[in-house]
């Protein structure tokens, strides 16, 4: 093939009929895809080199350049720097080829940095394997071309007289510095990636609040500006992280704009998510654990929900407690004082939270006994009242960044304490009562900002303080789905009441949501994309009611909220989002309406089928088949209970064309006695004392009118329909 390309032809109109033979013809694919006769789109590693693990040769013989323009977006100046073109941005990133600002990297320096092979487990030019830890988590095929990618690996040629043998004195701190070259290959422009950490600080860091901005943008700059040896690898991985989350949800006008792709954006999300991963490993975050490793963490639980690897998830979660027993966070004792003992308390309760959570989503016990210690709850304050010197809190009855994660820390030391003291209090329906009841005394003390009205509707915020609705929805769903849980083993009993409080239960769990939907459509409102497994799990423990229970006073409207939510849901999908959450979980939502409106055609293998799907939110898989294996025997026994004598089809109107119905340490595994929580005394809201209109919401650090905040707000609302 080389020699044909080469070799000089006449001008017969059969050469004409072949311009690739045509001696002065500049070629316009990189030489693998003129040889393999593929498209080729000109980056470097062009996409299709990429695929096929041809990048090394991609980039030694690229696609020439067009004009006086260099491959991959950039141009070359008189003196030979590269310059970025903000335009073209991530262009070169398509293949690992991007130039950032004051981030410049050789073509010999890459190619030493990235000459690995990872199937052969050896190591060259001193650089490490990628990671097992990295390669194994997807657990698929896309997952390993994504790392192979991440190695720009070629399995199909090495260097002339390469041995493969491993380079003998490999030195840590050198292999540290190649993988740092290799990693900032991944990052997108400056710009880019401005507006993507503004997408995340706007729309997502307000559900675990663990990164305090004003640092965070402080190391953002230094390192932008700075130099590539001096890279934090375990900062860099919490910068991936960031970046992830924001490729799942960011509108496809916005990154538009700056040069990404919209096609492409979503794709982007799991490479820059294993480039966290791998970073973790190359920074060693084991073998000495730091905060930032724990807020990577926080960070990226929020991807392995969206990507539905609860598994995963699990098992990070007991690496996570360990890194932070290490650091002694369950051994703090007194409030804080400054930023760092805040974000200390944060990540332990978050930890708290998240493990108490799973503990119940997989019926396992608890890993932290929190009732052991004493850590403080995090202060009421935002990010701009902490400094390295000072922390300013405000009264419970004032609103602030943290107020929801004080009241949720408080809900799930409720939880932990039952759990961890014994389990199997949970069949006796008095201890549920009991629980029940302290619950119900927490959310009882909410404050004014997350009361509802005398409409029973919840309060809407302007501006900055947008997201106090959404936590107040976080905060009820998170109350109302564990009562559920918790009352569900004993709906088979007619003589309880636990039938009236599971009712009583969704009702609150809905008021946020369609108080939110009744404002503005879901798909203009972005802090709703993150809230996609909150509101698939609601979805479903509601469509589970409805399946099994299957007479119920409000099935009619009932149905119609499962129904929107599935409809809501499936606006990610629409977006090109990779969210399996959003992308099969509709799909789970309407065929669990479907099986309810067979009514007693519904079979139990049609139930038996949805136990994979929905056993996460239900808590665990015998749950979960248990209480659908109630539905033939006990289908109908609240409808003796209650009295009613219409059928199913009487009572269930047909919903479409219906609108929404509202417009080794004892830190773990330790065994514990029963005893009383004693918690701190608790700010009672004053009645009258604080007014919502003479309220002054503010942005005191401007962090909303920072970068790109203005161009996000007009590509949201020029967001063309689903």
């Amino acid at each position: 093939m080389a020699g044909t390309q080469s070799s000089p032809v006449s001008g017969s109109p059969i050469s004409q009929k072949k311009p690739r033979q045509a001696p002065r013809r500049l070629p316009l694919s990189c030489l693998p895809c003129r040889q393999h006769k593929l498209r080729c789109d000109r980056q470097l590693p062009c996409s299709t080199c990429t695929r096929y693990h041809r990048a090394e040769q991609c980039l030694q013989n690229p696609a020439p350049a067009r004009g006086r323009k260099n491959v991959g977006g950039t141009r070359r100046s008189n003196t030979g720097t590269n310059t970025d073109t903000d335009v073209e941005g991530i262009g070169a990133i398509e293949g690992m080829g991007a130039n950032h600002h004051q981030i410049l990297i050789s073509p010999s320096a890459y190619q030493a940095a990235t000459n690995i092979n990872v199937n052969g487990g050896s190591v060259e030019h001193g650089l490490p394997p990628v990671s097992r830890d990295v390669r194994r988590e997807g657990g698929g095929e896309q997952s390993m071309n994504d790392v192979h990618t991440l190695s720009a690996l070629s399995t199909d040629s090495r260097p002339e007289g390469d041995s493969g043998r491993l380079v003998e004195n490999v030195h840590m701190e050198t292999a540290k510095g190649l993988w740092k070259k290799t990693l900032v290959k991944f990052l997108p422009t400056r710009t880019q990636s401005d507006i993507l950490l503004t997408y995340f600080i706007e729309h997502i860091n307000w559900i675990f609040q663990t990164v305090h901005i004003p640092t965070f943008r402080k190391e953002y700059s230094n390192f932008w500006d700075g130099e590539i040896e001096k890279v934090d690898l375990i900062w860099m991985s919490l910068l991936f992280t960031i970046l992830s989350l924001s490729a799942l949800y960011i509108p496809g006008d916005v990154v538009e704009l700056v040069g990404l792709q919209r096609g492409s954006i979503r794709r982007y999300a799991d490479t820059w998510h294993h480039a966290s991963r791998q970073a973790l490993q190359a920074g060693n975050f084991e073998e000495k654990p730091t905060l930032i490793q724990l807020q990577t963490f926080s960070v990226t639980q929020l991807y392995w929900y969206a990507t539905n690897n609860i598994e995963v998830l699990n098992s990070r979660m007991g690496q996570a407690i360990r890194n932070a027993q290490a650091l002694g966070l369950h051994k703090d004792r007194v409030p804080a004082r400054n930023v760092d003992e805040e974000m200390r308390h944060r990540l332990w309760w978050d930890l708290v939270d998240s493990d108490t959570f799973q503990s119940i989503c997989l019926d396992r016990p608890p890993l932290i006994q929190v009732h052991l210690w004493e850590v403080p709850f995090p202060l009421n304050c935002n990010d701009v009242d902490l400094g390295s010197d000072f922390a300013k809190p405000h009264p419970l009855t004032e609103p602030t960044a943290m107020s929801m994660n004080i009241y949720r820390a408080r809900v799930f030391q409720l939880i932990n304490k039952a759990l961890v003291s014994d389990p199997s209090q949970f069949r006796s329906y008095k201890f549920i009562v009991d629980l029940d009841r302290e619950l119900l005394r927490v959310m009882e003390k909410l404050p004014w900002y997350f009361k509802l009205d005398t409409d029973r509707k919840v309060k809407l915020f302007p501006g900055a303080y947008d997201f106090l609705p959404w936590q107040n929805h976080i905060l009820r769903t998170c109350v109302s789905t564990q009562r559920i849980r918790m009352y569900r083993p004993f709906l088979a009993d007619q003589s309880n009441n636990s039938f009236n409080e599971c009712l009583a239960a969704v009702e609150d769990a809905l008021l946020v949501y369609r108080t939110l939907r009744d404002d503005k459509p879901m798909k203009s409102q972005q802090k709703f994309y993150p809230q996609a497994y909150q509101i698939f799990s609601v979805a479903v423990t509601l469509a589970a009611l409805l399946l099994v229970e299957r007479i119920i006073p409000q099935a009619a409207q009932f149905r119609v909220d499962v129904q929107t939510m599935a409809t809501d849901l499936k606006v990610l999908e629409d977006q090109a989002s990779p969210v399996p959450v959003a992308a099969n979980g509709h799909r789970v939502l309407f065929k669990m309406m479907e099986l309810f409106e067979q009514g007693d055609t519904c079979s139990p293998e049609d139930t038996e089928r949805l136990v994979p799907d929905i056993s996460i939110i239900l808590g665990g898989e015998s749950s979960t088949r248990a209480y659908l294996g109630r539905r033939t025997s006990h289908g109908l026994q609240h409808q003796r209970m209650l009295g009613q004598t219409t059928t199913v089809a009487e009572q269930m109107p047909s919903a479409q064309g219906q609108g929404h119905h509202h417009a080794a340490d004892p830190v773990m595994n330790t065994l514990v006695d029963d005893q009383d929580l004693s918690f701190d005394p608790m700010l009672e809201p004053g009645e009258g004392m604080f007014d919502f209109d003479q309220f002054q919401l503010e942005d005191p650090y401007e962090l909303f009118s920072w970068d790109m905040t203005g161009l996000l707000s007009d590509a949201t609302t020029g967001m063309r329909p689903s």
